[in-house]
């Protein structure tokens, strides 16, 4: 690789137990670093990419600015799930939570291609998130007790979010991200899910949310119960420290003067916050 190279920092999101064969053999030749976006992420990766990495920064949302300075909408006393249909989000645990409890469930995202209950009707059955939702949640989703509302955007969102007393994280894979644990820190909504992945790195337990062993349903469910207790401006200011995009680019630029730094170059003078 050409010494006149520039350095390059790239930011992986996704799970890097995936492409185990590049990731395994893969060579930065002194000029390539990778950031991830939760310790817990880079620690699942093969160690070819861990020794390319200079650390991670956690995800940010434009929700989050100056969240601790406004007043958050009354609660609705709903539970919400928002995030693509699939088995992995835990939708189905979350479904047997709201019959157990009595508690209302709001559901929020595409099955598959599918954005709304309209275009189910004719859906592929061998897409895997459509096989998991006839088989798995449909059964409990039953229009009042746990409704499927399709995708939302925008305010329509944000305010189904804003308003749920908590919102559920029964996830059964190792969330590298976490955006939605942000977005519903930001606009006020306490997190109640299981204690894995980038989980415990955002949710601040007692103070932001309740985080439980992964798989204890039980434990879930009186999380739910006990999050009454956390207090929704809590909730709104952790997120205005520490997950807006400003912070976000600080750490970047700290990242961006190591990496700079590592490749024998002078961090350049406009690498500096306005």
């Amino acid at each position: 690789m050409s010494t006149d190279m520039p350095p390059v920092l790239h930011t992986l999101h996704w799970d890097l137990r995936k492409h185990p064969e590049l990731y395994g053999a893969v060579d930065g030749g002194g000029r390539i670093s990778v950031n991830g976006v939760s310790a817990a992420q880079l620690a699942t990766a093969p160690l070819a990419l861990q020794a390319l990495s200079v650390g991670h920064i956690h995800l940010s949302t434009p929700l989050a600015v100056d969240a601790d300075q406004r007043p958050g909408p009354a609660k609705a006393g709903h539970l919400v799930v928002l995030g693509r249909i699939t088995a992995c989000k835990g939708q189905h645990t979350a479904a047997r939570i709201a019959h157990r409890l009595d508690r209302d469930l709001v559901l929020a995202g595409p099955i598959g291609p599918h954005h709304n209950p309209r275009d189910l009707a004719d859906a592929d059955e061998a897409n895997p998130d459509v096989r998991y939702w006839h088989e798995h949640v449909e059964p409990l989703v039953d229009g009042k007790r746990v409704r499927w509302v399709g995708t939302l955007h925008g305010a329509e969102r944000d305010a189904l979010l804003a308003t749920a007393a908590a919102a559920l994280f029964p996830i059964d894979w190792e969330e590298p991200g976490g955006t939605t644990v942000v977005e519903s820190l930001a606009v006020g909504t306490p997190v109640v899910g299981y204690r894995r992945g980038c989980l415990p790195e955002l949710v601040e337990h007692g103070l932001t949310g309740l985080l439980v062993a992964s798989g204890d349903e039980d434990q879930l469910a009186n999380a739910v119960t006990e999050a009454t207790v956390i207090d929704p401006q809590a909730c709104r200011s952790a997120a205005a420290r520490r997950f807006t995009p400003a912070r976000m680019a600080e750490q970047y630029l700290r990242l961006y003067d190591r990496v700079l730094a590592q490749s024998g170059r002078t961090p350049r003078a406009h690498l500096v916050r306005h």
